[in-house]
């Protein structure tokens, strides 16, 4: 999503252990464990509450996706810096004016050279695809479960347990891969915004439009998908698992 420099996942990948060694496949990955259980507690808790605050005349699929679009749209609030760090983290060593020596390193960076806005870049492109990332996602997920309940099972079956949990794991991961797709052009800008504050010092970095335009320029439609195969990949298990931890655990609650 940020480089320009590969051609395809594959080539990323060759380059990448090529010139740096196979522990750079593992870059920043110690922020994304972190924050990622508090993002999701977040989103969830976030969606929850709109669910039950809602107008009561909000009913059915709509409460479902306007509270998910409210979700997201409140937790980038939070979430913003996070994946500015993250992002920053990830970069390529030969991309970035220094290496990072950890999150708070890279936070401070950004700080000390932009100011609140430096931990905030990309907030307006974040903002419409939190908003139309996770409406998709939780209307997704509620569609994806029953119909894949109504699928392996009889209706008398359907409320088991077991059929209950495969529902849970194949819509959690469809609605992620869903989400992702439904999102991605606007998360390319975005990541592209937040990672110019690796890349140079200067006070005047692109805005929104301008990156849009950079971006199209250089690789034409296609460049707002670069990467999305990957993506998708990991999207299926990633929230399989998280939609069954949040099911199974509202459960025990």
């Amino acid at each position: 999503q940020t480089s320009t420099a590969y051609r395809s996942a594959v080539h990323c990948l060759k380059l990448t252990v090529q010139n740096e060694g196979w522990r750079a496949l593992g870059r920043g990955l110690s922020w994304p464990l972190c924050s990622k259980s508090v993002e999701q507690c977040l989103i969830f808790g976030l969606n929850q509450q709109f669910l039950q605050h809602l107008p009561s005349r909000l009913e059915g699929d709509g409460r479902v996706a306007v509270s998910g679009a409210l979700a997201g749209a409140v937790g980038l609030g939070t979430l913003t810096p996070v994946y500015v760090v993250k992002v920053q983290l990830q970069l390529p060593r030969q991309d970035v004016m220094r290496p990072f020596t950890s999150p708070v390193d890279c936070a401070a960076h950004n700080f000390r050279h932009y100011g609140f806005s430096g931990l905030y870049a990309g907030f307006m492109p974040g903002l419409v695809a939190n908003s139309v990332g996770f409406s998709v996602r939780f209307i997704t997920y509620s569609k994806c479960t029953e119909a894949i309940a109504r699928l392996i099972a009889s209706e008398s079956e359907q409320a088991s347990s077991s059929v209950q949990v495969a529902a849970q794991l194949l819509g959690g991961g469809l609605a992620g891969m869903v989400t992702w797709a439904s999102a991605y052009p606007l998360d390319v800008v975005m990541s592209r915004m937040q990672a110019e504050g690796a890349k140079t010092q200067t006070n005047r970095r692109a805005g929104a439009l301008r990156t849009i335009t950079e971006i199209y320029k250089a690789g034409g439609g296609a460049a707002f998908f670069k990467g999305l195969g990957p993506c998708l990949l990991r999207a299926f298990p990633v929230n399989a698992v998280i939609f069954l931890t949040f099911e199974q655990s509202m459960k025990m609650l």
